[in-house]
């Protein structure tokens, strides 16, 4: 949970910095944008504290659920939009693929917006130096809603693939620790999706990428 809660401080942090080191207030559309990006991430963590300082650790008791309707695609755009600094600094590409418009859900959006921005933010982690890129699917099947990451990062292995939802389990990267993380942020995923009724999977294959899938209950 102090994950959850360090990631929007940091991202304040970030864009305040860029408003300083490139000039940013006297550049109009990028002062706006960080401050966009800003105040999106303070009123997510005010969220964050009001429903999450309630659990001191994962195991315990998550709040009881708010739910509401929600536009899939809209929500996981916003949390992009939140994620722009990053993705700029690593010149990553997301693209949003739907099945069809209008996709949504009835569920808690902090929920969900936790199980959406810790997918990205671990593929944003892993995904090629290079090029970098992260596609994600949204899909609607009759009484599901299916969420798809992917990421063209160095892959998983097979020996690995059911750890990575375990509390603290980081995947092995021999002398390589240049990814920063605790090993939280899956396994706060796989608590939300199992206390929404879902599934969570992952398809993976070494040099080839991740693929973590999500089906959720529409309604």
């Amino acid at each position: 949970m102090t994950h959850e809660l360090k990631t929007p401080i940091s991202t304040v942090r970030v864009a305040l910095e860029a408003l300083h080191e490139f000039d940013g207030i006297n550049d109009v559309a990028k002062r706006d944008d960080y401050l966009r990006i800003s105040r999106n991430e303070l009123d997510r963590l005010s969220l964050l504290v009001d429903r999450v300082l309630s659990m001191s650790n994962i195991d315990r008791a998550l709040p009881a659920a708010q739910k509401e309707i929600i536009p899939l695609t809209q929500l996981v755009t916003n949390i992009t939009e939140t994620l722009q600094l990053q993705t700029e600094k690593q010149h990553t590409r997301i693209l949003i693929h739907q099945s069809e418009p209008d996709i949504s859900l009835y569920a808690d959006p902090q929920w969900v917006s936790g199980i959406v921005y810790n997918l990205l933010d671990n593929a944003l982690k892993y995904s090629d130096k290079e090029e970098p890129q992260i596609d994600i699917y949204i899909n609607k099947n009759q009484d599901q809603v299916e969420l798809i990451v992917k990421d063209n990062g160095p892959g998983i292995g097979s020996d690995h693939q059911q750890k990575i939802f375990e509390k603290f389990y980081r995947v092995p990267r021999g002398n390589v620790h240049t990814v920063k993380g605790h090993g939280l942020g899956l396994a706060f995923v796989w608590r939300l999706v199992k206390e929404m009724g879902g599934v969570i999977s992952i398809d993976s294959e070494l040099g080839k990428g991740s693929v973590f899938n999500v089906i959720l209950p529409a309604g």
